[in-house]
């Protein structure tokens, strides 16, 4: 009988090991098990994995992000931080793994399943402050997630030593069925009274400085309140959350033996909380974060393919959880519109040989308010025919200015009442009187579409210029103008601008001149803004206003046309350029685009130009650093659309990244 109840209790224990790798494996997504109540999620879903993919499929993760550069890298960033001071965290940080029994990859294995991170904000009595908690997974595998909670254990036996009353108080509890590590830390402040201060007249207590620093070196620490936090280890994931220290009373009270920490700190919440996320787990059920990824205005626009990252905030939940028993900042929200506002999320992924960026926001038409702005009708996305195709970017925003001022001013009255008005009414006055014209009107006669053209920037060029004008003695700490951009739109009444270039000509004690036709004032800065043949041009940077006004005398064919180039022709199938709010085209496969604009950078560097004490890291960093050929056809083709429709606004980019 003994023999057979070994047996049975062997087979049943086997048993139960099975069911529960079975349970393990059929765990739900963890960003699935987050509560109603949730704020923000920022998810990484397949970070190893996708870091990989870049490296295997694209140039750019091939040259960047090889794993000898970015050792090395890390490894100049790690020295830099000790020779500052600033990194005593990275020294003895292998000896200290290994003393908490953790391996060198264990880091890297921890961010190589699904990781992430969620605010939940629950609204509590009046009397406090919302509740506020962090929840957090990771998915290292078992025997990672094992070695990572034996240390946490590990560190908390020895803060009860070194700490003593100030550590954390370790609880193993129950919560849902799973074995969790919970800990309560008391949250400490100096016990100070300047009360019996008087002071200034502006409120400050400057005067008492002396006297402040003393009764500082001398305070005591006292508790101030608690913070909760839980970690628990299923199969190979690891979850967690932590209370922010600040969650208790709206008012300061006083200091007191007797206040009831527990209750103030949300005891009872955080544990509902954190049931309620462990629960989850093993049930089935909608989820909320999914039905707000699922919402009209993100569904359609969101890209597909392997994600990198996916972010999720809630303003509503915001909104309830501070503003749902203050009528007067409802109202507030609600007048300027916000209050309609749903779930805004943000992915970015990689699909078909493109990086893609999406960021989209419910919010569903009639918008009120200040959001009135983004009913206006969105212009054809095209590209003018006076761009070039030296040009390297051009964007295109479209808004009636004229129509925008209109739309503010009526939504100040309608708050401000006449006050409010009358304000309106003297800059407007004043507008007229000092440069002679009518304000409104010439918002509204930039017309509705606004360019921006960069070109090539010139990184070397603009280092060496900064470098003469500091050998001849220009004032220190201007950095250099790398950037060659034009700002361009067409209008029909250039009287009333060529009024504004003499009106601030004057001030900066310049003369209006004449180049290739057009009318116009050179800044001493470097800018400088021309009227002529129906534009209106303001250039920054190196010969972009002399480029520009050339090319609107005599506007470029063929080759030589960035609207009829592979780049423009491109973006239409990378996106659906329609009538949009903002379009834009970049063509970076030569210049590798912001990343071949700081790599340029660095290479133009000499020891001159740093410190002292950074020659020597500037010298490393340039070791490793790309070459020009390496930064060619790193990126391709990239398009950008923001578009506004009745469910919301969405803004997506997609950017070419070749093969290796």
């Amino acid at each position: 009988m003994t023999s057979f109840l070994r047996q049975a209790g062997l087979v049943a224990v086997c048993l139960c090991a099975c069911a529960s790798r079975a349970a393990a494996a059929e765990l739900r997504p963890s960003w699935e098990c987050l509560p109603e109540e949730t704020a923000v999620m920022i998810r990484m879903p397949q970070g190893g994995e996708f870091l990989e993919m870049l490296r295997s499929r694209t140039k750019f993760g091939a040259v960047l992000l090889g794993e000898r550069r970015v050792e090395k890298a890390w490894g100049l960033l790690v020295d830099r931080l000790r020779k500052d001071g600033s990194g005593e965290q990275f020294k003895g940080l292998d000896e200290t793994m290994a003393r908490y029994g953790l391996e060198a990859g264990d880091m890297r294995s921890a961010f190589a399943g699904d990781a992430g991170v969620a605010l939940v904000v629950q609204p509590r009595q009046e009397e406090m402050r919302p509740f506020l908690m962090m929840l957090g997974w990771l998915e290292p595998g078992p025997e990672t997630a094992g070695r990572m909670l034996a240390a946490i254990k590990q560190k908390l036996d020895e803060d009860v030593t070194t700490l003593g009353d100030q550590a954390s108080r370790r609880i193993d509890m129950e919560l849902a069925g799973h074995e969790v590590l919970w800990t309560v830390t008391p949250v400490m402040q100096l016990d100070i009274d300047a009360s019996d201060l008087e002071a200034g007249p502006d409120g400050d207590l400057e005067r008492h400085r002396e006297e402040i620093r003393r009764r500082v070196e001398v305070a005591k620490q006292v508790q101030a309140g608690q913070a909760h936090a839980f970690v628990t280890r299923i199969g190979g994931r690891l979850l967690a959350g932590w209370t922010a220290p600040g969650n208790g009373p709206r008012e300061r009270r006083p200091r007191a033996e007797d206040r009831d920490f527990d209750a103030e700190s949300g005891t009872e919440e955080a544990r509902a909380l954190a049931t309620r996320f462990l629960a989850a787990h093993s049930q089935g059920g909608d989820s909320p974060l999914a039905a707000r990824l699922d919402a009209p205005g993100i569904r359609s626009v969101m890209p597909g393919g392997m994600p990198l990252l996916d972010v999720v905030v809630d303003p509503r939940v915001f909104i309830k959880a501070y503003a749902s028993d203050n009528a007067a900042m409802l109202k507030g929200l609600q007048d300027v519109g916000v209050d309609a506002v749903g779930p805004l999320a943000w992915r970015q992924s990689f699909d078909k040989g493109c990086y893609q960026s999406t960021l989209a926001v419910a919010l569903p038409a009639p918008r009120r308010g200040l959001l009135r702005i983004l009913e206006q009708d969105c212009d054809a996305s095209e590209v003018p025919g006076f761009v070039s195709s030296e040009a390297v970017d051009l964007t295109q925003i479209s808004l009636d200015l004229g129509k925008a001022y209109q739309t503010v001013k009526e939504f100040a009255v309608a708050q401000g009442g006449e006050e409010a008005g009358n304000m309106f009414t003297a800059v407007e006055m004043q507008a007229q009187g000092w440069i002679g014209v009518d304000l409104p009107g010439v918002l509204g006669g930039l017309g509705s579409r606004h360019w921006l053209i960069s070109y090539p920037p010139r990184v070397a060029e603009a280092l060496e210029e900064s470098r003469r004008a500091a050998r001849a003695g220009a004032a220190a700490g201007q950095p250099p103008a790398a950037d060659r951009t034009a700002v361009v739109w067409q209008i029909a009444d250039e009287a009333p601008f060529l009024k504004i270039l003499q009106r601030l000509a004057a001030t900066v004690n310049a003369e209006i001149g004449e180049e290739q036709g057009f009318r116009g004032v050179r800044l001493p800065n470097g800018a400088a803004a021309f009227v002529g043949r129906g534009h209106l041009v303001v250039g920054v940077g190196t010969d972009s206003l002399e480029r520009t006004l050339a090319t609107i005398r005599t506007p470029p064919t063929g080759d030589s046309s960035f609207r009829e180039s592979a780049a423009i022709r491109r973006a239409g199938e990378l996106l659906p350029l329609g009538p949009a709010r903002m379009f834009g085209v970049s063509d970076c496969s030569q210049s590798g685009g912001t990343l071949g604009m700081l790599r340029d950078l660095a290479a133009a560097l000499t020891p001159d130009d740093v410190g002292d004490d950074y020659r020597e890291l500037l010298a490393d960093l340039q070791a490793i650093l790309p070459s020009g050929a390496d930064m060619e056809d790193m990126m391709g083709t990239g398009a950008m659309l923001m578009t506004v429709d009745d469910d919301g606004v969405a803004l997506r980019s997609v950017w070419e990244m070749p093969a290796p």
